[in-house]
């Protein structure tokens, strides 16, 4: 039934062949298979009909813990995944999970293939999304095609909906930049995107956010999503942001929120033990918690800010199969003309 089988791991005691990807359809099959070396593979799944598999290289220790498995992908229990994906999450470094989580999590993605929620971003289709969190891990918020999650697939939404972002070549500085995002919006915007960071080994520029090392007026987007929680001063960031937007241009800037959102933003430097910052402010290299103050806090870096919902536009089925969240507000800030 596994012809040319030539890569295999375990799970529970289940035997997993995996091998090409073709035309972005995945399939798995439980078997018996001979021990091999390499990775290219037929497959039989339960149509009865083989698919050819691209190749592309995983960790197997990081498959191997995932648990239990049933012999069928529909019934593929969610529980190790979110405690395997928690742990991945929590304890090692950013900049390793951004080379090397996309290579594990596509090969997941074969046991979630389905038609009933699909990735604005990617185009592929599964059953549901991963679940994604350090604590609590949300159900259907992880893409394993693009990696990701319902913040992305939002903003996606927003740029092609609301904004001329994929209409025309603009001068988009991306700060902290995402996997999902880099080679469409590079696609987009050619020389004009330009990636930063201070530490991942995923961006073009190395650079401080307190010291944006353009001139002013320089560029149309800034997207910052999720890093002002990270940063020593968020206020003085976001005067750097506006300094380098052109009059008229605009940037995203999202950052989380936890239950219960405090009145105002709650920030203290003297805490640095990381499981206590976990405790506090939800992760262990966040330094603040923010507040309902959020949009004080951009209109008092000097940007006009719009508190956008255009989350809630969308229908519950909507958002269920785009995997998004219909209460998150989108927080725009733009420089005056």
């Amino acid at each position: 039934m596994c012809k040319n089988t030539n890569f295999r791991f375990q799970i529970a005691g289940y035997n997993i062949v995996v091998g090409k990807v073709f035309n972005r359809n995945f399939a798995a099959w439980p078997c018996e298979a001979q021990s091999a070396t390499g990775l290219s593979a037929a497959i039989q799944p339960d149509s009865h009909r083989a698919w050819d598999f691209r190749y592309y290289p995983w960790p197997m220790p990081a498959l191997r813990s995932l648990g239990t498995l049933k012999p069928t992908a529909r019934n593929l229990s969610l529980r190790p995944m979110k405690t395997l994906i928690s742990l991945l999450i929590r304890f090692v470094p950013r900049k390793y999970l951004q080379l090397f989580s996309g290579l594990g999590l596509k090969a997941l993605g074969i046991f979630y293939m389905g038609n009933k929620v699909e990735c604005p971003i990617c185009k592929n289709h599964y059953r549901q999304f991963l679940p994604y969190g350090r604590i609590n891990p949300r159900p259907n918020a992880l893409c394993p095609g693009c990696l990701s999650l319902e913040r992305h697939r939002l903003i996606w939404l927003y740029l092609q909906q609301k904004t001329n972002f994929f209409q025309q070549k603009l001068k988009v500085l991306h700060i902290a930049p995402e996997h999902c995002f880099m080679k469409p919006f590079e696609a987009q915007h050619g020389e004009g995107y330009i990636t930063a960071d201070i530490e991942s080994p995923l961006a073009k520029v190395k650079m401080d956010i307190h010291e944006i090392p353009f001139g002013e007026n320089h560029f149309d987007v800034v997207l910052c999503n999720h890093v002002l929680e990270h940063v020593k001063d968020d206020i003085k960031a976001m005067r750097e942001i506006r300094r380098v937007l052109k009059p008229g241009g605009w940037a995203i800037l999202q950052v989380p929120f936890f239950s219960p959102v405090p009145d105002v933003t709650f920030e203290d430097n003297s805490i640095t033990d990381p499981r206590e910052r976990e405790k506090i402010f939800g992760q262990d290299d966040h330094v603040r918690m923010f507040g309902k103050d959020y949009s004080k806090r951009i209109a008092s870096a000097g940007l006009q800010t719009d508190a956008n919902t255009f989350a809630s536009d969308f229908t519950v089925e909507k958002t269920t199969y785009f995997g998004i969240e219909s209460k998150e507000v989108l927080y725009v800030g733009r420089k005056d003309q």
